[in-house]
């Protein structure tokens, strides 16, 4: 007896070297042996070393014992419905990733759709078995599908190249039984994978969370993942970047020295990461058929794609490579987890620190009955409110986060709104129309706190709706500009720390071409504070008027070009009417909910209010009003956000806003009835407070006019 060499020395079970003894001894006359011994061995044999090794021991015998010159062990890819080589004997193994068969193509493809043993005599017909392509060398076949619970797997199949009879009955029948044997290997080894997977998963999430966990800055937490995942492969690099404004920058690397950091940036779409994040599909490119080079795989939390995860390696073949892709996708959701987990605590704890500053601040404006004070605080604490819950009810955009805003504070305190709007008009003002040194010098004391205010002075005497009719004029004196004239209803006129001035520099040019715009900062000699306006309504916001009287400024004072400040002024009214647009929406939903609570508290002929039709009808619309008020004050703060002409429906806004508020104040005093009246309630407040949002920063009437003037304009 003369047992078949191994390809290499190899320590054996007693059941295998059972089974190598049957084999070699008399393999055609001990069939039954045979299959008693790989049952043996099949109910003995750990999942957990590599199949393939017993796949090719079983084709091996199956070759053997029916005589065939060559064969295939091909396993059914249930994603693509087609037979792929696992093992082979005649055939090179460079073509085993290439050959794929479909279902119901071919003797393989048959036996497997149909689900029973095919033997062929001669070469099969081509038409019959829908074949691609005819083998010449294939005299005849034998092919039995893999099948386990009812479920097809792949398929066994056995040839030879020169004789049409070299399979009988027996060899039919042994190679179904082994055929059923190969099928509970693969369900085992299937079952065995899904566990591995599980297990998998389970390390690459715990590896994550190791290199994402502690109380590190998140930029190094970011690159021991990179560290962790390069260490998966032989000379791996692993790369991960962050998306934001559909751009991927840089994060972190496992390379040495951190590659380009934040300044490499891959647009949304572009190379294999881009796509990657764009598609929201990892991406694998194999440098060969079947050797994994390089993966791209998107870090997706919800409905949200964080980044990408980028591994390059020196080359993973076989089933290491398919292992590895399994992995990578693994450890990609579990650092997606991590990571968006990460940054909801760090957005809660900026939230919380932020929030804390502002109840401090609100604590301390609550005790303070100083203007000036007052203004300072809220200033010097936008940034801070433009994070506070109230602060986030729509777009997410930072124009639409300060109208939301206004309105928010401007529900508790007008006067306080219309500081604050001011002062977005002065920034805003300055940030589009000043130069390097003059927004360093005067945006960060404002927004520091160090100004208590800014201060817009466009409006005069004669020229109020007409402000291209101003008189207030601007003389250059060498190096230094003498101004001369006075403005009216100037807010925050006794405490701003600098002016926005309009003058004229140029009489001889047309209407509103000769204008010139000056920054002039309190205190300078010849700028003086006159009168405080004594008001119908907000009164915690001082209104004065501003005189000039040979005040000299330095020629650096000049904004933007000369004789072209006008432009500036009408560009930036359009942007503030969204804002007092906004602070009236405040002003109106404050009234209304007072009066809506009062309707539940307040009783007549034996029932609430609230349930009088004549009060419900009252709610109805203003709340309506309101809605509507917002909406369009949010779709002309997204054309300004979105760099598109806003100026009729900012106007439109502003119109609809300011007068749906008086509405509401009106209705909501109704409902109080008398109470609504006195000074017991705060709706007389919001009636005083909400008339003049209908007169400043452009009268309803000229807001009927820019918006009849822009609609015939399209028109035309």
């Amino acid at each position: 007896m003369r047992a078949r060499p191994l390809p290499a020395p190899q320590i054996v079970t007693p059941l295998t070297a059972r089974l190598l003894w049957g084999y070699g001894v008399a393999p055609r006359d001990r069939k039954a042996e045979l299959l008693q011994a790989l049952h043996e061995v099949v109910e003995s044999v750990e999942l957990t070393i590599e199949t393939d090794e017993l796949f090719e021991r079983m084709l091996e015998i199956a070759v053997g014992v029916t005589g065939a010159e060559a064969g295939s062990l091909m396993l059914l890819d249930p994603e693509s419905h087609a037979l792929r080589i696992r093992v082979a004997r005649g055939v090179e193994p460079e073509l085993w990733p290439k050959i794929r068969v479909k279902l119901g193509e071919g003797v393989a493809g048959r036996a497997a759709a149909e689900a029973r043993p095919i033997r062929v005599h001669g070469r099969a017909d081509a038409e019959d078995f829908h074949l691609s392509r005819q083998r010449m060398d294939v005299e005849s076949a034998l092919c039995v599908p893999l099948v386990h619970e009812g479920r097809v797997l792949g398929v066994l199949n056995l040839h030879h190249t020169t004789r049409a009879d070299a399979f009988d009955d027996d060899d039919l029948a042994f190679t179904e039984q082994l055929g059923r044997l190969d099928a509970e290997i693969i369900a085992r080894a299937q079952e065995h994978e899904c566990l591995r997977r599980q297990a998998s998963r389970y390390a690459a999430v715990r590896a994550v969370r190791e290199a994402l966990g502690g109380g590190a800055a998140i930029e190094a937490r970011l690159e021991a993942l990179c560290t962790r995942v390069a260490a998966l492969t032989p000379g791996g690099i692993a790369t991960l970047y962050l998306l934001s404004d559909d751009e991927l920058r840089l994060a972190a690397t496992s390379l040495a020295g951190g590659g380009l950091g934040g300044e490499y940036r891959i647009a949304l779409g572009a190379g294999v990461d881009g796509r990657a994040a764009r598609d929201r599909e990892p991406v694998f490119l194999d440098s060969e058929p079947g050797t994994l080079a390089y993966a791209a795989l998107p870090l997706i939390a919800g409905d949200a794609c964080l980044g990408v995860l980028s591994v390059q390696t020196s080359g993973v073949k076989g089933r290491p490579a398919r292992a590895l892709r399994e992995t990578l996708n693994e450890i990609a959701a579990a650092a997606a987890e991590e990571i968006a987990h990460a940054e909801r605590e760090a957005r809660s704890s900026a939230r919380a620190t932020k929030v804390s500053a502002i109840n401090e601040t609100g604590i301390r404006l609550l005790s303070t009955r100083d203007p000036a004070e007052v203004a300072r605080m809220t200033t010097s604490s936008g940034a801070l409110i433009l994070e506070a819950d109230h602060a986030v009810l729509r777009l997410q955009d930072p124009d639409s986060k300060r109208f939301v805003t206004m309105t928010e504070i401007a529900r508790a305190c007008a006067s306080t709104a219309v500081t604050v709007s001011v002062n977005n008009m002065v920034c805003e003002v300055i940030q589009a129309l000043g130069n390097e040194e003059q927004k360093e010098k005067y945006i960060s004391r404002i927004c520091s706190g160090e100004y208590p205010a800014g201060a817009f002075a466009l409006t005069e005497p004669g020229a109020g709706s007409d402000p291209a009719g101003m008189t207030t004029s601007a003389v250059r004196d060498g190096q230094e500009w003498v101004l001369n004239g006075s403005k009216i209803f100037i807010t925050s006129g006794s405490f701003a720390g600098v002016f926005v001035v309009w003058a004229v520099t140029d009489p001889k040019a047309a209407k509103g071409k000769g204008i010139s715009m000056f920054l002039v900062e309190a205190g300078t000699p010849g700028l003086i504070i006159g009168k405080k306006e004594d008001k119908m309504g907000q009164h915690a916001s001082p209104t004065n008027e501003i005189l000039f009287q040979d005040c000299r400024i330095p020629a650096s004072a000049l904004m933007g070009k000369e004789n072209d400040g006008f432009r500036g002024a009408v560009g930036e009214l359009a942007g503030g009417r969204i804002g007092i647009g906004s602070l009236a929406l405040g002003i109106g939903l404050a009234a209304m909910d007072k009066a809506t609570g009062y309707s539940l508290e307040r009783g007549q002929f034996g029932k609430k209010i609230s349930n009088f039709q004549a009060i419900q009808w009252k709610i109805a619309d203003m709340y309506t009003d309101l809605e509507a008020a917002r909406l369009l004050l949010m779709h002309a703060a997204f054309k300004k956000e979105q760099g598109r002409p806003f100026a009729k429906a900012a106007s439109m806004a502003k119109l609809f806003a300011s007068e749906a508020a008086n509405r509401a104040c009106y209705e909501a005093m109704q409902i109080f009835g008398g109470y609504g009246y006195t000074r017991d309630f705060p709706i007389e407040r919001y009636a005083r407070d909400a008339r003049v949002t209908s007169i400043y920063e452009g009268t309803s009437e000229i807001q009927r006019l820019i918006i009849a003037r822009e609609i015939l304009h399209e028109f035309s």
